[in-house]
């Protein structure tokens, strides 16, 4: 008689345990990670607020509400702060573009100006575009460099379309240090070695500036050669001087419309040749074999002074 009770009570019983098991089944399933793809928008804000979140959790939850376009203004600065402490300069600067298009402010601009996107050696893509840049400036070959920095990987990895503003990246490896500034009108270059090698480049519309020289202890010391080109690529002037202290002295050669001319200055960058008095400024170099000279038009004798910068090589700023 008991068990034939015990036999009833179980069959009335095991419909319940059953559906015990199916709930438990299903709360189990569902007890796991919830990705932030399964969440609702509602959850994932109280997420954000709750303050428990890791720094890799929230930035999770604000991409997936960057990916549904539910972003507001604060949450691109947050977003664009998650990736800076993440040391992702990249997406941090592609956040702070996204954020300068759809809340244009000059603060903005500015913080996207100053940002540097830190590239190395671990991008096979981007050592590549570096070692041919810095082949094109040691060659002074103003078409490669051209060429280079208009093709579709360079704005991929180095200028990222800038457009108007300028961006500025930083490529570092055991031996090189390369800065670069590009927008849509001008691209700048500078390439540092460990023993002090620095070429510079310039290029736009308007034609291009490569120069090399020796950069130590602050400023460019050695020798130093600046090439200018017109909007052709054809060279058409040529400095090559000796700097000491960004100044320079001693014989200055300058090549300019097929003409070769020869100066010389003193220790500090003032001229020490003939002056003529029909000439509007102080003149610094006369023709191999010609009539010819060369003039600083505009300057008086005691405020002459031929440095980098008179030359065409802007100081370097070493980020």
């Amino acid at each position: 008689m008991k068990k034939r009770i015990l036999a009833i009570v179980l069959a009335a019983l095991l419909p319940a345990l059953l559906a015990a098991c199916a709930v438990t089944e299903e709360n189990g399933a569902s007890s796991g990670p919830v990705s932030p793809a399964q969440m609702e928008t509602d959850a994932l804000r109280a997420g954000l607020a709750d303050g428990t979140l890791s720094a890799a959790e929230r930035q999770q939850y604000y991409e997936e509400l960057l990916a549904r376009d539910l972003f507001t203004e604060q949450d691109y600065l947050n977003l664009a702060q998650l990736y800076e402490d993440a040391g992702d300069s990249a997406a941090q600067r592609r956040m702070l573009w996204q954020m300068l298009h759809l809340y244009p402010s000059d603060a903005y601009a500015e913080r996207l100006e100053r940002l540097i996107v830190e590239r190395d050696a671990s991008s096979e893509e981007t050592a590549a575009l570096i070692n041919s840049l810095k082949q094109a400036l040691q060659e002074r070959n103003a078409s490669a460099l051209r060429l280079l920095v208009a093709s579709g990987d360079w704005r991929s990895l180095l200028q990222e379309a800038p457009e108007m503003y300028a961006t500025r990246t930083r490529y570092r490896d055991a031996a090189l240090t390369a800065q670069i500034v590009s927008d849509d009108f001008e691209t700048t270059v500078c390439l540092l070695d460990g023993e002090g090698g620095y070429l510079y480049g310039r290029i736009n519309e308007a034609g291009a500036l490569i120069a090399s020289a020796q950069y130590t202890q602050s400023a460019f010391e050695g020798a130093a050669s600046v090439c200018w080109f017109d909007a052709q690529n054809e060279l058409y002037k040529e400095y090559a001087a000796t700097l000491q202290g960004n100044v320079c002295v001693g014989e200055l050669t300058v090549t300019y419309d097929g003409d070769t001319y020869t100066g010389t200055l003193d220790e500090n960058g003032k001229s020490t040749e003939k002056q003529q008095t029909n000439a509007n400024g102080v003149v610094y170099a006369y023709q191999n074999g010609g009539n010819k000279y060369l003039y600083l038009e505009g300057a008086t004798e005691e405020d002459f002074r031929m440095d980098n910068t008179a030359i065409g090589l802007p100081a370097a700023e070493i980020w």
